[in-house]
């Protein structure tokens, strides 16, 4: 976290908001069982999931539960944005190729047009 609060004050205050910054310097000086249930209250996870955690006296134990939350959350967010560039990347093909197939059809009326007026007077 120390890392983290360091590169976040060197750059300006518009990319990390004050809020932010008051969380990272709460999130230090947590004692590590706070820090287990700070973080599992803010993972999207089922409430079983949590009670689990919270629920584990073992301070070692409730950290690692924990942090298997923070890491499923974390595959699913990078999954679930690999995915959304996979279809945003089709999309875009889609969009590209019907462009391009409206743009083919302008030309081929455009071309029948022509070619029907200089058949016709020729």
């Amino acid at each position: 976290l120390e890392l983290q609060k360091n590169s976040a004050t060197a750059g300006s205050s518009s990319q990390i908001s004050l809020k932010t910054k008051e969380a990272i310097e709460r999130l230090e000086r947590a004692q590590p069982g706070r820090l287990a249930d700070m973080l599992c209250a803010s993972l999207d996870a089922s409430v079983e999931e949590k009670q689990h955690v919270l629920c584990e006296v073992d301070l070692k134990k409730r950290l690692q539960l924990a942090l298997e939350l923070l890491n499923r959350q974390v595959e699913v967010l990078r999954l679930t944005g690999k995915i959304q560039s996979q279809v945003e990347g089709k999309l875009k093909n889609s969009q590209r190729e019907y462009f391009l197939r409206q743009q083919l059809k302008a030309i081929n009326e455009e071309l029948g047009q022509l070619n029907g007026k200089g058949g016709g007077n020729g």
